[in-house]
Parts: structure tokens; sequence; C-alpha cells
């Protein structure tokens, strides 16, 4: 009875382990359980964490694949031992996504072939951005268009729309429609002549604002500069000034600090380029938008078009004056103790360099272009009789012709002014004119003089307008600019320079302008 008791036992222990257990999908291999098989994500959920372990004793090794670029596990690979759980990490990303559903059937797989899943679902939200580029704008009287940029930053479409209260601005386009990382870029025009100016040169500031379907906004401050008069005031020393008339531009050089000033007589702004040197005159080209600046011991060239210092070129003699003639040709007047000297000629495009042939000059002399572009002519100072003189150009390097000492003599005195615009009149300080002519016989002889008028300060003449204008030198204070009629030199009219603020004086306190340049547009209607 013992003896068969024993095998009964044996036979009944070895039927209960093989008994089949559904959560192992092989014999002694446990199979896993997870917490859960449904994972939501939104915008505020953002990171879940499931629990797996096995579901008996023993080993099993589970891999979840499938995930897609906005989900994150950690860790996607375990080997499980006796039943100890491991926490899982989801997290999603929806930074590159639009707004939508996005469903992820990620598979478990363990034990060889054996798999489980897990669905995991994204909620990704409409976040609208509407990003602009730019808070400020900032236009001076030469600009009147610019740019900014309207950009989709967000995960939805959305449409815009600009809106302000300034008639003067136009956009282009002013309104419009961006898909998911999308922008547009948008073209701000400023009618200046739609600016109800006051007068003077004043800043005006309009609210752009920008607002999409989202209710979204976005604001830009425009600030656009705009000038009404010609009257301008200048907190730097004037050392010499040039017109160009078909730019509408006055040419003026500074001491204290060293610079070259673009002023648009039409808005009465003014742009600045610094000289590497202190300037003694200037001089525009008559056939480009350039400058020739002289210095003591050299000359710089400034491209007035793009308002940029180009080269500076040594000329061993300081400039007492200097003029830019055609062909890339600068003549330096010389300024130096010497009796005699000579015009030292430059070519800023070849950097060719040599001085004028013929006869010497007195250091001192004013040099001046006639308006055909193939002379010089020149004005002593400094000595007992004042002489005007002529130099031929058209070679490029200046030859000494002769002088009018004849007709001018000690009568004339100081400076001259040659017409421009097919006039054919040369006028000088001392209110005298005289001809300029091709016939050595006619050229510099005597025409006229402005009656009662000893001294001038400067001249200027319209040969469209008919007109001459002159600055008459009282002394301290030269306030008084003359108009003539320009065939009879009768005077027609006066014109008188007015009181002025300056930042320095009181609330109040003006002070009496005194002329020193006048200049005619090249119309001669201004």
């Amino acid at each position: 009875m013992k003896t068969r008791l024993i095998c009964l036992m044996a036979i009944c222990a070895f039927a209960f382990g093989c008994s089949d257990d559904s959560t192992s999908p092989n014999s002694g291999t446990p199979g896993i359980v997870l917490s859960s098989n449904d994972l939501v994500f939104n915008d505020q959920v953002q990171e879940q964490k499931i629990t797996i372990k096995a579901d008996g004793p023993g080993t099993v090794t589970w891999q979840i694949n499938g995930m897609p670029e906005w989900l994150e596990v950690s860790p996607k690979k375990v080997t499980l031992r006796d039943q100890s759980p491991v926490d899982v990490t989801f997290k999603v990303d929806g930074i590159d996504l639009i707004a939508d559903v996005y469903n992820a059937p990620l598979k478990i797989q363990y034990t060889k072939d054996n798999e489980t899943g897990i669905d995991v679902t994204f909620v990704v939200g409409a976040t609208p951005l509407m990003v602009v580029d730019t808070q400020e704008i900032d236009l001076n009287e030469f600009q009147d268009k610019a740019t900014f940029s309207i950009s989709n930053g967000g995960n939805t479409a959305f449409a815009w729309e600009i809106q302000t209260g300034s008639d003067y601005l136009e956009f282009n386009p002013p309104s419009g429609y961006l898909d998911f990382r999308t922008g547009q870029q948008v073209e701000v025009t400023v009618h200046h002549d739609e600016i109800d100016a006051e007068g003077g040169l004043a800043e005006y500031l309009s609210n752009i604002r920008i607002i999409s379907d989202f209710d979204q906004e976005e604001n830009i401050e425009l600030s656009a500069h705009h000038y009404e008069e010609v009257f301008r005031q200048f907190d730097h020393n004037i050392v010499d000034a040039e017109f160009c008339s078909f730019r509408n531009r006055l040419i003026a050089v500074s001491s204290d600090p060293a610079q070259i000033h673009i002023i648009n007589l039409d808005t009465g702004s003014s742009h600045d380029v610094s000289l590497p040197a202190e300037p003694t005159s200037v001089s525009v080209a008559p056939d480009r938008f350039m400058a020739a600046v002289g210095h003591n011991g050299s000359v710089t060239v400034v491209d007035l078009e793009t308002r940029s210092f180009q080269q500076t070129y040594e000329t061993e003699k300081d400039a007492f004056d200097v003029v830019m003639g055609p062909e890339w040709w600068v003549y330096v007047f010389p300024n130096s103790a010497a009796e005699t000297d000579r015009i030292h000629c430059v070519n800023v495009a070849t950097g060719e360099q040599a001085d004028h042939g013929g006869s010497e000059i007195v250091p001192g002399t004013y040099g001046y272009l006639h308006p055909s572009g193939k002379y010089l002519y020149g004005s002593r100072t400094g000595t007992e009789e004042t002489f005007i003189e002529k130099y031929d150009i058209r070679l490029g390097i200046a030859n000494y012709l002769y002088d009018g000492a004849e007709e001018t003599g000690e009568t004339d005195n100081g400076r001259i002014w040659i017409e421009n615009g097919g006039g054919d009149y040369i006028y000088s300080q001392s209110a005298d004119v005289y001809y300029t002519s091709e016939d050595t016989q006619d050229d510099m002889s005597f025409a006229a003089t402005f009656r009662g008028l000893d001294d001038v300060v400067w001249v200027a003449s319209s040969v469209p307008s008919n007109r001459v204008a002159l600055i008459l030198d009282k002394g301290d204070v030269n306030d008084e600019v003359r108009f003539y009629d320009r065939e009879f030199i009768i005077p027609v009219g006066e014109g008188y320079i007015p009181e002025f603020a300056t930042d320095q004086g009181e609330a109040g306190t003006y002070y009496q302008g005194s002329a020193q340049y006048v200049f005619f547009t090249e119309d001669g209607q201004t």
C-alpha cells in the first residue's frame, strides 16, 4: 500500500505542472501586463506613464515599435525578471504639427513573435501665432518706401489685414492669408504730398495695426520725416558750398566736424559723410553726381549718389580751391607761400597726376569751370591787381591760355561766377559783368555793371527766368538779396533773410540771418 500511494502522488504532480496558462505564450515564459492600452494627449497633457510587468515568474523581453516622429517613448526595450514592473514614459511634441488629431497604433513585441498593442491619440489644438519682423519703421525725407514681413509661426492658417488712421500711408498688399509656416512681405509707401504738414522739418508718427481672424494683433510705429520748407539751420561751420542743379541738391563742406553735407532743397534734409581731413573747398562734377573736396595736401572724391567716401589722393599741394571737371579730372588750385605755383591736375579714374602747362599762376586763385566743360577760369586774390585768367582743359591736363588784365585790371575784386544754362556772362565780386566767349577778343571783355553796388558776397544767375540774384555785402550781417533783370541789369525786387531761433538760444530769442550763398534751381523758379 505504501508503494502505490507514492506513485499516485508523482502522477498528480506531473499532471499539474503541464496545465495551460493563457498569459504565457510559451511553456516557462511569462507574458506582459500593461496598466493601460489607450493614451490620449492634447495641448495640456504632453506626458504620460504606463506600467509594464510580467504576468508570471521568469524572464521576458519586450520592445515597442512604430513610434511616429511626434512621439518619444522611454524606455523602448526592457527585459523583465520576476514580475518586476517598469514605468514607461510617453511624451508628445507638436511643434511641427498643424492642428489635427493624430493616431499611433503602437506594437509591443515580446517573446519571439508575440505582440500586444497600445493606441496613442494626440489632439493638436489650433495655436495661431502671427509674427511681424519689426516694431518700428523710420523713414527719412529721401525715403518713401519700406518693407516688413508677416509670418505664420503657429500651427494653423489665418487671415490678416492692416488698419491705420493715416491717409498718407499705402500698403501692398493690405491684407492676406497665411498657411502653416508661410510668410508675406508688405510694402508701405509714404505719400509725402498727402501729409498735412504745418511747415518745416517734422516727424509724423503713424500706428500700423495688423490683426488676424484669431483676434491676434501686432503694432508697428512708423516715423515719417517730412519737410515742407527749404529754410534750414546748421550746427557746423560751412567752409564752401556748390549747388547741383540737375539734382536740386546743395553740396557743402564743413569743419569741426570735417564732413560733406548733401542737402535736399526740396525737403531740407541733410545726409552727412565724414571726411578724412578738414576741407578747404568743394566742387561738384558737371557730368555725374560726385564731388571733389580739397584739403591741405590732398583731395577727396565722394560719391554723392551712394553718400559714401571713395578715395583720397595725395597731391603735395594745399588746396586753396578745387574744381571737378568732366571725364574724372580734378583741378587743385594751390595755396602756398610761393610767389607763383601751378594747378595740380588729378584724374581720379586712373590716378594720373600732373601740373598744368604754360604760365604759372598766383597762389590763392579761385577756379571755375566753364559750362562747356572745355575751359577753366581763375580769379586772382591777394594781389595788387586782380585778374581773370583762362585755362584749356580739353585734353584733361590744364594749360594756361591768357588773362583779361586789360579789361578787368584793378576794377575786379575777388571771386567771379560764370553763368550756366546757355548764358555768356561772368559776374565779379566788384559788381561788374564780363563776357565769356570762344573769341579771344570778346572773352572777359567788360559788359555792364550793377549800378550803385560796390561789392557783393555771392552771385547766381538763371537764364530760364532771366534773373540775377546778388547777396549785398553789408559787413557783418548780409541780410539782403537783390534781384535784377539779367538782360538789362536793372533791379526787379529784393528779399531779406528772416530771423531764426537756434537750439542754443533761449525760448523766444531770435537771431538775424546772414546770407553767404545764393543759388537758382535748374528752372530758375526758385
